[in-house]
């Protein structure tokens, strides 16, 4: 079948989206879910509240995820929320079916007293909130970011745009990138709005440092520009090649979490296990062994008792590797140390704030995982695991619930257990 794309455009917005939609809404009035919230802008600069409905389907127990749009020109909570209850009313899904929201962490969405997720709890009584794990991940690296000092960050900004925005400029580098790394590379530009970017923007620019360092000198002598000279000057400050490389140690660790939970499997019954390894991964770096059992509690990250000797504190191997060979005045090795000290102690603390390090019911799903829920032998203790969750989650058959727990193990061969063991 063939077609213009007038016609093939007039099919998909009056024929397919109007039957899939319908499809959906029936499904949603009779089913639970959960859903995912975000603000967003068209083309043509419209507002739009778009919102994903995740759920299992009743008749082929498939989990979908489904996309639906809410027109938003107002971005406060009020009307944010009466345009997305308004469009429920319409389409009569009751609220009682919505069991769980995500949202990113704007204080439209997530404020204590007037925000959409207050005034949709006041809907549903059984509600469970969360924020977005990679966005609150990715702020709290932000933050510990900002205890790097801010020339390093001032410096990827303008050596991309240095040399990317001039054809003549990027034609030159790339011939001293094909020396010093065998092939043409380009200097990514760091996007703040993109979660994963600064690693590897840092990344990059550690593999061309070389390469960068003598095209500037180059065109100091043969251009003599002010931007080159300044660039050049901040490379010769050997501390920035330390905050780099740290960062590649460290940012590495928030990036795979990030790209953990950006999976389309189902994963939220390993949101508090992958938090608390998470928090634990940075906490090891910087903090005595004796003190991270308590590092989910109130510890305060900033206790000078708590921390490992200066010179103990784990920067990376190829950040070691540097203090030890180039950078040789004791006082600088300090000075480097101490701030990716206050890079770990903010990065602490923002992961325990933001991520659901305590959260009971979170820690509860984890019975879900297949390991214990087709091998735990013992069900009965299990089960009360489950009970926790159909209470806080609200209209469940707990005698229904508990013959299912009870015989689930049954109904799989050794063969499909193991299979779906390697899966999840």
């Amino acid at each position: 079948m063939k077609m213009d794309r007038t016609k093939c455009n007039n099919i998909i917005s009056n024929v397919v989206c109007p039957v899939e939609t319908e499809q959906v809404v029936n499904k949603l009035q009779r089913t639970k879910f959960s859903v995912f919230i975000d603000e967003t802008s068209d083309i043509c600069n419209k507002k739009w509240m778009t919102f994903f409905v995740r759920y299992i389907d009743p008749e082929t127990l498939n989990i979908l995820v489904k996309l639906m749009n809410i027109d938003a020109k107002d971005c406060s909570a009020t009307k944010l929320f009466n345009a997305f209850r308004n469009d429920l009313w319409t389409l009569q899904i009751p609220f009682t079916n919505i069991i769980a929201l995500s949202c990113d962490n704007a204080s439209v969405m997530t404020e204590k007293h007037l925000s959409f997720q207050s005034k949709l709890k006041e809907m549903c009584k059984h509600l469970q909130t969360f924020p977005c794990p990679c966005h609150s991940a990715a702020l709290a690296a932000h933050a510990a970011c900002t205890k790097i000092p801010s020339y390093c960050e001032e410096f990827m900004k303008r050596i991309s745009s240095y040399i990317n925005k001039s054809p003549k400029r990027t034609a030159i580098f790339h011939e001293f990138s094909n020396y010093f790394v065998d092939e043409s590379r380009k200097i990514l530009k760091l996007a703040d709005t993109r979660w994963l970017s600064r690693y590897t923007c840092i990344k990059r620019l550690l593999q061309l440092w070389d390469a960068i360092k003598s095209y500037l000198e180059k065109m100091v002598i043969k251009d003599k520009t002010k931007s080159g000279e300044n660039l050049l000057f901040m490379m010769y400050d050997i501390k920035m090649k330390a905050y780099f490389l740290f960062q590649k140690y460290i940012l590495k660790f928030f990036n795979a979490f990030n790209v953990f939970f950006q999976a389309t499997e189902t994963r939220i019954h390993m949101l508090h296990m992958k938090s608390a390894n998470f928090l634990m991964q940075i906490c090891q770096n910087f903090i005595k062994q004796e003190y991270l059992k308590d590092i989910t509690t109130n510890i305060n990250f900033a206790q000078k008792e708590i921390h490992k000797d200066i010179n103990d504190i784990v920067v990376g191997e190829e950040c070691e590797e540097y203090l030890n060979n180039v950078v040789t005045e004791v006082d600088t090795v300090t000075s480097i140390r101490q701030n990716c000290l206050q890079f770990y102690e903010t990065a602490a603390q923002e992961i325990r704030k933001r991520l659901p390090i305590t959260n009971i019911f979170l820690k509860r799903l984890e019975v879900f995982a297949p390991s214990t829920a087709l091998f735990d032998n013992n069900r009965e203790t299990s089960f009360h695991h489950i009970i926790y969750v159909a209470k806080s989650l609200g209209d469940f058959d707990e005698e229904c619930l508990k013959k299912e727990w009870l015989t689930l193990s049954t109904d799989f061969t050794a063969n499909e257990k193991e299979s779906i063991k390697i899966k999840f």
